[in-house]
């Protein structure tokens, strides 16, 4: 058995003593492989493609936490729906089955991330560095990606119609 090393997983059910209410969001180390086991909310329950909507700030503070922790950033399955991550450094995140439909991502750096069957759909991309990303299932579909940087990204079976080119 091969083991990777810990993930920074984003959590829906985060619950601090000194707090009545959930957080939406937080941080949990598992060691798992990218995007293809089950998920554990901090309860230790599994779910699988379990979506939680993330706000800027909280994307800001996983990234740091993953950061500082020299692990990378697990976002699967979150909603990023709608959200402005211009300039946001998401380098080596795992980002599948993402709704970040109509986001704006302009001038983020996406390189290495593992974005397998986002939902990017008329997302801004103007900019981006999508150099070695895994686009495979990508919908692209009336995305901006002018200027986009897309050396070494791995495209099979994206759905780039209608896409700015």
């Amino acid at each position: 058995m091969l083991l990777t090393r810990p993930i920074v997983r984003a959590s829906a059910s985060l619950r601090l003593p000194s707090q009545s209410s959930s957080l939406g969001f937080g941080s949990i180390l598992c060691l798992r492989r990218r995007c293809e086991l089950d998920t554990y909310s901090i309860e230790g329950s599994r779910s699988r493609h379990a979506t939680m909507s993330l706000t800027r700030q909280q994307v800001l503070d996983i990234l740091a936490v993953a950061r500082g922790q020299n692990a990378p950033p697990d976002f699967s399955a979150a909603s990023l729906r709608g959200l402005d991550l211009a300039d946001v450094d998401l380098s080596g995140a795992i980002l599948c089955d993402v709704d970040a439909r109509w986001a704006s991502l302009s001038r983020a750096n996406l390189a290495d991330a593992d974005l397998r069957g986002a939902d990017l759909q008329g997302t801004n991309l103007q900019g981006a560095n999508l150099e070695g990303a895994n686009l495979q299932q990508v919908k692209l579909h009336r995305a901006d990606l002018r200027a986009a940087y897309l050396t070494g990204a791995h495209l099979e079976g994206t759905d780039l119609s209608q896409a700015i080119r």
